[in-house]
């Protein structure tokens, strides 16, 4: 079938028509990712445990950081803190679950607890840990349990760094898969 002329004029209108509007819901989808930097942080190096090991519980998350000072853990009021910075804060390291997202702060993992939500002092160390997060301002943390219910069990450690608030500085995650024995 031979397109005319007139019809080959329409038919590339149409798809340029159709690439721009293609392009248009691709940069609005893509408007949710606003604030994401998607480069490399190497700020940070884990350590221990290394990938795919086996370790006992207890056991020793380490990390080697540069281009960031630890600060002292500073939950409660953030008055009381010094301003945050993306150079300073501490650690939080998370076990089989996903971090707060970029600038949110610990608080919002704890948005489905409403009698935490309602304490100034909430979410303490214990209560995090409780649900396996645990918050540090030393370059490394001693795991001393975590919710399991199997004997070897692998579990994914993510370690993101957070501001003198609290609140999760950037993107980057730190993440290593290991296996625990005695979960």
């Amino acid at each position: 079938m031979a397109i005319s002329k007139i019809g080959k004029q329409k038919l590339r209108s149409l798809a340029a028509a159709g690439l721009v509007a293609l392009i248009a819901a691709g940069a609005t989808a893509c408007s949710s990712l606003d604030g994401l930097r998607f480069t490399n942080d190497h700020r940070l190096t884990l350590l221990e445990p290394t990938a795919s090991s086996t370790v006992t519980l207890p056991f020793t998350v380490s990390w080697r950081v540069r281009d960031f000072t630890p600060v002292k853990i500073g939950l409660g009021d953030p008055a009381q803190q010094p301003a945050p910075t993306p150079d300073a804060g501490y650690f939080a390291i998370f076990v089989d679950r996903a971090p707060m997202p970029p600038g949110q702060d610990l608080k919002s993992l704890v948005s489905d607890d409403s009698s935490c939500v309602s304490r100034p002092d909430c979410p303490t160390p214990g209560y995090l840990a409780g649900r396996d997060i645990f918050i540090t301002d030393q370059t490394s943390y001693s795991v001393q349990s975590i919710q399991s219910t199997s004997a070897t069990a692998s579990h994914e450690l993510s370690v993101v760094l957070l501001d003198s608030h609290g609140r999760r500085i950037g993107d980057s995650s730190w993440f290593v898969s290991v296996n625990v024995k005695g979960s």
